[in-house]
């Protein structure tokens, strides 16, 4: 009989239940892809031009730059030629933000135009020619449209428009958007918006667990958003940026909402931290890559950045948080979804048993020594396991 594997999500959760979600739902979708991309194709034979526009501008402000105006005016933008665009906001409030690029929005001034026209590059060249001739200084423009666009069209049209009037020129279209929407789980914001009708929605029991994360969750966000605008930027900061990443890794939400924060926490600990929570934030975000995601790219990635920060280091804790992911690089290998060789398997276990051998050595501290002697012989074992492993094969 061959090997049943599971996944490590499913090991983990099944191990560690209560560091996951316990709220109880409906596993069914809230809105079909098919049904979506038909309702934005067919918008203009409901006259939802307008619906279109206050949805794509919520589907931004949730994926590119929170830090947009709503639309005033009549349809196609009034007045001031765009149909919306990005607002001055102050550092030390765009610094907790973990969606889109944060810095880029906050200081420079970006304009968005909105169509629901089945003609769109005339549409486009006419509402991009408009932005530079305004002379308020964008610096990008996005042009939203509910039609399907070729990649090269769009990467073509993108291209010249942006060497004609000297602006970055981007194109999103019904294909990103469904991508977006999907992607983030925004389909309640389709829904709601774009006023579409659905027979089966998606209810959910929240358990206990994540009744408490929840509540602590938006305490800890407004103590964050308080202490940045105190200037208070201090370790205590970044914990907190470290226990909200947290939170949200328990109530298993979307990848992409779980990375910004751990990312917003490295930030932070780069900042106002010290290097043993820079090198705790790394890791935290590996480890959740790992069991929570299973992103192994990414995984390898952050792998090196606490690698890098540990190497050296006269902590014994700091080698044991290396060792604890080195073990799982092993993991991966095993069960086929990183290759040896591409990774340097070997390599980066030498470098480890060469930073335990120097703890090992150090007499002077011998509680130091002792963990350090520990860890190598527990990956001399996971090292001849393997090598068994692969005769074996």
């Amino acid at each position: 009989m061959s090997e049943q594997r599971i996944s490590p999500r499913q090991f983990m959760k099944a191990r560690r239940p209560e560091r996951f979600s316990d709220s109880v739902g409906n596993d069914l979708p809230i809105l079909d892809r098919s049904q979506l991309e038909y309702h934005l194709d067919s918008l203009t034979s409901r006259s939802q031009e307008l619906d279109f526009e206050t949805f794509a501008r919520r589907l931004l402000e949730r994926t590119v730059c929170p830090n947009l105006l709503p639309h005033t005016g009549p349809t196609g933008g009034g007045d001031s030629k765009v149909d919306t665009e990005t607002y001055p906001v102050a550092e030390a409030l765009a610094m907790v933000w973990f969606v889109g690029n944060g810095n880029e929005a906050a200081t420079e001034r970006w304009a968005f135009a909105f169509s629901a026209k089945k003609q769109w590059k005339p549409k486009l060249e006419s509402d991009i020619a408009k932005i530079p001739a305004t002379k308020r200084g964008y610096t990008k423009a996005f042009f939203v449209s509910n039609q399907f666009i070729s990649d090269r069209a769009r990467s073509a049209a993108e291209d010249a428009l942006s060497k004609k009037h000297g602006i970055d020129v981007r194109i999103f279209d019904r294909s990103l958007i469904l991508d977006r929407v999907f992607g983030n789980r925004l389909e309640q914001l389709a829904i709601d918006e774009l006023k579409l009708t659905i027979a089966i929605r998606h209810e959910i029991r929240k358990g206990p667990l994540d009744t408490v994360r929840e509540q602590d969750l938006q305490h800890i966000e407004e103590r964050i958003a308080t202490a940045i605008q105190e200037e208070r930027r201090t370790p205590v900061l970044v914990e907190d940026c470290m226990e909200v990443a947290e939170l949200a890794r328990g109530l298993e939400r979307p990848c992409t909402e779980v990375d910004g924060l751990y990312t917003r926490a490295v930030r932070m600990a780069k900042q106002f931290g010290t290097p043993h929570q820079l090198l705790k934030s790394f890791y935290e975000h590996a480890w959740t890559s790992f069991w929570w995601y299973e992103d192994y790219y990414q995984f390898i990635e952050l792998y090196g950045e606490v690698e890098k920060l540990a190497t050296g280091s006269r902590n014994a804790f700091e080698l044991e948080l290396w060792n604890n992911l080195h073990t799982l690089l092993y993991m991966a290998i095993h069960d086929g979804n990183l290759d040896e060789k591409t990774i340097d398997l070997k390599g980066r276990t030498a470098t480890l048993l060469t930073e335990l051998n120097r703890l090992a050595k150090e007499q002077e501290r011998p509680s130091t020594a002792l963990q350090a002697r520990t860890l190598r012989l527990l990956l001399r074992l996971l090292v001849e396991m393997h090598k068994g492993k692969q005769t074996a094969c």
